[in-house]
């Protein structure tokens, strides 16, 4: 059996927080919510680093370190390239919200799920 203890409450966001993830190296966490906005936070320090405010509302997300696939509530997929803090290319992906993304270990392949009850399978390639 495990043992928790909390180590920090921390208010980043000014509305429901949907999805928090480690990067990679566990250095950073991203976040993103109802409120609009994914964000980055120094994992060792809580001190924000990035924060951005999108068009829609934010529900889940996958990351490698620089490059974020956030799923929305309106369906679509937002590719952010977080090192630059520079959207890259908004998806329509499902016809409901995208309730869950998913990256492969190699990076090559995105899975998402949908309230339109679906799981889409898309390749990433480099241009």
């Amino acid at each position: 059996m495990h043992t928790f203890s909390l180590l920090g409450h921390h208010q980043f966001h000014i509305g429901v927080v949907y999805d928090v993830q480690f990067s990679p190296d566990g250095q950073k966490v991203v976040s993103c919510g109802n409120d609009r906005t994914l964000k980055i936070i120094d994992s060792q320090t809580a001190t924000l680093l990035f924060s951005t405010e999108t068009k829609e509302d934010l529900r889940c997300l996958s990351w490698d370190g620089c490059i974020a696939i956030v799923g929305s509530k309106s369906g679509n997929l937002l590719v952010w390239d977080l090192f630059k803090g520079e959207l890259l290319q908004t998806l329509p992906a499902h016809s409901g919200t995208v309730s869950c993304v998913s990256i492969s270990g190699d990076g090559d392949i995105l899975i998402t799920g949908g309230e339109d009850l679906h799981a889409l399978v898309w390749r990433i390639q480099d241009d």
